[in-house]
This record gives C-alpha cells, structure tokens and sequence, in this order.
C-alpha cells in the first residue's frame, strides 16, 4: 500500500493532550470560512467518538471533521478542515458522519451543518450527500447560530425521511467499498486507499449492521 488515507476517531485517552492536537492543526491551517471551534466544544464531541482524524501515509495528519452536539438537541456536521484537495474527503467524511448519527446518536434530532456562501465546491459537495438548503419552511427550526451568522448557508438532512434512508444505503455501500479495497480515484489519476479505522468499520456487530443498512430491501429499525 503506497499511498493511503486513514479515517479514524480520538480514542479521547489522553483528552487535553488530543485537543491539544486538533487545536494546533486547526491554527496552523487556518481557514476564514470555518470558525474556530473550542477545547470545550471538542470535548462534548469526542465523548461520543465525533472527532474524526485523517492522515496519510506521506504527509501524517490532513484534516479534522467533527459531529457537535448541541444543548437544544440538535447535530452539526462542522469543523471540517482538509489540507488535500482532489479526493473528495468532503463527501466521505460527510458519509462517515452521517452513517455515525443515524446508527450511533438519535435520528430524531436535527442534523445540520453551515458552509459560507461563497464556497461553491464545498455546497456541492454537500448537496451530492443528500443535504438540502435549509429554509424555514422544512420543519427544521436550526436555531443554533442561525442569528449570529444569517451570512452563512444551513444544510439539513432529515434523518427519519424514507427518501433520506436510501441515501444513507447508497452512503453505507459506499463506504463498504472502500473498507473492502475500491480505490479513490484522484485528480491526477493516482489511486489513493482508504482505511476505515473506527469503529463502525472495526468493530464486527456495527460492521453486520451498516452492511444491513447497505442492503436494497433493508428493514433496518431504531
């Protein structure tokens, strides 16, 4: 294996230190379209394994994606940040987290995330995962933030709709592909592994179940 991106969670063993981790990977590939997050914050999600970390073989660690929990109930897909372009990790890390919510956290809840409006690649990106742009008429109240950044777009994904259910069974066949050895195809046209190392993937009881999910004619109940 030349070449090749691990996908795994902060195991939360050592919190300060891996806050510590994230918090300087963030400041050192600062980005003006996506807040800074807090120690505190990252704590709330990493107690529930939300923290992803990416990595490579060649460069070590390439980028961060989280699940926040807010206090009204509601699940943010944020603090996204990715240093290498054209593989699409947008996209599978979308996958891996929304496959993560709708297993592992509460469907019912409302589950969100913002993009800065000038950001187009990362809308479709969001889009392509089965998000849709948020407007008072979807019955989702997203009231975390919404008033403090009305420039900011919000994406929501209903994760009890029967529609969004073959979504995720797309999602979950997806990422199956990639656990059993389907390569990503890059831009340059190099051909990039991808190891699933949470447990979702590692675990042999999650593994059954997100094969269940992947399934056609799945009766998966929650």
């Amino acid at each position: 294996m030349s070449d090749y991106i691990r996908i795994t969670t902060y195991l939360w063993e050592r919190p300060q230190s891996e806050i510590d981790q994230i918090l300087s990977f963030y400041d050192d590939h600062r980005d003006e379209g996506n807040r800074v997050r807090d120690a505190e914050e990252l704590i709330k999600a990493g107690r529930t394994g939300g923290v992803y970390r990416v990595s490579n073989s060649a460069d070590g660690k390439i980028g961060v994606a989280c699940i926040f929990h807010h206090q009204n109930g509601a699940h943010e897909a944020g603090g996204t940040r990715i240093i290498r372009n054209g593989l699409g990790l947008q996209k599978v890390l979308h996958k891996c987290r929304l496959l993560h919510a709708f297993l592992l956290d509460t469907p019912e809840r409302e589950y969100f995330t913002i993009i800065d409006d000038a950001n187009p690649r990362s809308i479709s990106g969001t889009e392509k995962c089965g998000f849709d742009a948020w407007s008072p008429d979807t019955g989702f109240r997203i009231v975390v933030g919404k008033k403090n950044a009305p420039e900011k777009l919000f994406f929501t994904f209903d994760l009890q709709s029967e529609l969004k259910r073959e979504v995720l069974a797309r999602h979950a066949q997806d990422l199956l592909d990639l656990h059993n050895g389907t390569p990503i195809l890059s831009k340059d046209g190099s051909k990039v592994l991808v190891v699933l190392d949470f447990p979702l993937f590692t675990n042999p009881s999650l593994l059954k179940t997100v094969e269940r999910l992947a399934l056609p004619e799945d009766n998966l109940d929650r």
